[in-house]
């Protein structure tokens, strides 16, 4: 398996990787990216955050001297890379491929929706409004 033999995966911009960086990420292979305004390029981005926020904050960059800097960092120092990879082994797949946490979240969206629309329905509100929280707002 060719992540036994990488350290950390560079995404690109402004097309990410997909398919790849989940790959790589269920062989514990960190994924340091610099999510942009386009799909394409947040999906990397995305994956790191379904890790959890530590892992967010640190291989979510800015700008491309951070991407540098991070990645120097990350490949210089053992310790620091087998901390990362330890994080990554014990929550990728918690966090982000959990069919029963991601049906429950989703039944609860469809049942906030029914409820927001039972509630535009019995006050009679324009569909062209929106609701937050109790309110009503114009588009």
């Amino acid at each position: 398996m060719i992540h036994t033999s990488v350290d950390l995966m560079l995404d690109t911009s402004p097309y990410g990787t997909h398919t790849i960086a989940s790959d790589g990420m269920w062989g514990n292979v960190p994924l340091l990216t610099s999510p942009q305004t386009s799909f394409a390029s947040r999906v990397g981005g995305s994956l790191n955050k379904a890790v959890g926020d530590q892992f967010e904050i640190l291989l979510n960059v800015e700008t491309s001297k951070q991407l540098e800097d991070v990645g120097e960092r990350i490949g210089k120092s053992e310790i620091l890379n087998s901390d990362i990879r330890h994080l990554l082994s014990s929550s990728f797949g918690d966090n982000l491929f959990n069919s029963s946490s991601f049906s429950r979240q989703l039944e609860q969206s469809y049942q906030t929706m029914i409820e927001i629309e039972g509630l535009r329905l019995s006050k009679n509100i324009n569909p062209f409004h929106r609701i937050i929280i109790g309110q009503t707002t114009n588009f």
